[in-house]
């Protein structure tokens, strides 16, 4: 999927609104990434764990997964019911391929939620809105939707900037990504098996001209010097610190914490990152055009996440509870943390299975 206005995270990772399709004039880069509150609080929920002993990275796997076969509730909040149906039958692609299911209401009707709910009235919550610190096109990762410590009752856990106004021309590919972070997956573009690290053009090249375009953003001068992701992301609509540049882009550890397939550069969880972004421009690996659909890798990830064999599902979910009981007896984790565990435990405990 292109990002020519925008690019997420995983962590995992906000993007605005996209501009009105006109092919003479270029389109702004503004990445994806969570909104600067949510980020912190997931920072702080990280951080508990970190000092608990408990391998953050293990810590993160096992409370953001779903348990094969679950329902997963799905409310908007505005939208018109066009807009809902083609949402929901864009997102349940995912579903075709895994033990999981997405549920958008009775027939004929769809979910809804408001900012005085008290309780969650879906898993999944979904909102249009645009500009401001929460516009953007961003998810939390799984069942950080519904752990009250990162999402409230009353809040939105997924946000398709301006698509109750207008849609973009790869709106699906948006909402495929997206809900992609609903179920749980990062960005291909951080996955260990890549080695984009080594691709992405860092610093710039030497001797850089300072050229910036009719967005005040840097682009490669007149000799096709590179300004380098870092210089261009704290550039203007950006605005990134290094360390959030890092957060999003960096590669993840290679650690079991992960379930990892082969890079696929096709994956709907695979930024489009424009050619100045890398050394070896077009050539890279990790340089791919516009992802707009599930690749194969997509599909066969979404399967081994969440099996459709019985026997696989009910070692999952086995090892899901054991890892809540040890996480919850740790003597490192405090009680708040571990109230809040026993709390998720609880609304994954409410989910039906399919």
């Amino acid at each position: 999927m292109r990002y020519r206005l925008v690019f997420l995270t995983a962590a995992i990772l906000a993007l605005p609104h996209l501009y009105a399709e006109d092919q003479a004039a270029p389109k702004p880069i503004i990445m994806e990434g969570l909104p600067d509150p949510l980020q912190a609080k997931r920072d702080l929920w990280i951080q508990s764990s970190a000092n608990s002993g408990i391998a953050p990275r293990y810590f993160i796997k096992k409370v953001n997964q779903w348990i094969p076969g679950q329902v997963i509730r799905v409310a908007f909040s505005g939208g018109n019911a066009a807009l809902r149906q083609d949402i929901a039958a864009t997102a349940s692609q995912w579903t075709a391929f895994g033990n999981i299911k997405f549920d958008f209401g009775p027939p004929g009707q769809f979910y809804e939620w408001t900012n005085q709910d008290q309780s969650y009235s879906a898993e999944i919550r979904v909102a249009f809105v645009h500009g401001g610190q929460y516009g953007g096109y961003w998810s939390l990762i799984g069942t950080d939707s519904i752990q009250p410590a990162l999402s409230k009752p009353n809040e939105a856990s997924l946000n398709l900037d301006g698509f109750d106004v207008s849609r973009p021309s790869d709106w699906s590919g948006v909402v495929l990504h997206e809900f992609g972070h609903a179920l749980g997956f990062m960005h291909e573009h951080q996955s260990p098996a890549g080695g984009c690290d080594a691709e992405f053009n860092w610093y710039g090249d030497p001797l850089y001209d300072i050229t910036a375009d009719m967005y005040g953003q840097l682009k490669t001068d007149a000799n096709d010097r590179s300004p380098g992701v870092y210089r261009f992301l704290a550039g203007p609509l950006n605005g990134w610190p290094t360390a959030k540049t890092d957060f999003n882009m960096r590669s993840l550890p290679n650690s079991t914490a992960y379930d990892m397939g082969a890079f696929d550069s096709h994956s709907i969880m695979m930024y489009s990152f424009d050619q100045s972004f890398f050394t070896n421009g077009t050539h890279s690996k990790c340089y791919t055009a516009e992802n707009l659909t599930l690749s194969p890798g997509d599909q066969a990830g979404v399967a081994l996440l969440y099996p459709k064999d019985q026997a696989k599902a009910d070692a999952l979910k086995r090892e899901t509870n054991s890892a809540f009981q040890t996480l919850s007896e740790s003597p490192m984790l405090s009680n708040t943390v571990k109230k809040q565990l026993k709390d998720l435990q609880i609304e994954m405990q409410a989910i039906p299975i399919h």
